[in-house]
């Protein structure tokens, strides 16, 4: 995924400051309701890093996926 995709991805859920790395606000936003304010700065030092040039898209997605399945309670849909 080029930078510009991923970039247009968080404008779109209106996530720029957070890609931009700016975390003050972010436990206000939607995505993050209920969620530790220090979500994404833990994922962050969990990968020795500072900000998304250190994860792909698909660990980024992970976290979140993760995220809302532990803490959103989201019920499991089983299919048979």
């Amino acid at each position: 995924m080029h930078q510009k995709q991923l970039e247009d991805i968080f404008d779109f859920y209106g996530l720029s400051e957070v890609y931009r790395g700016k975390f003050e606000d972010v436990e206000h936003h939607w995505l993050f309701k209920d969620a530790e304010p220090t979500i994404l700065e833990d994922f962050f030092n969990s990968h020795d890093c500072e900000d998304l040039e250190c994860c792909t898209l698909e660990e980024f997605c992970f976290l979140f996926m993760n995220f809302q399945s532990i803490h959103a309670q989201i019920p499991h849909v089983y299919y048979y």
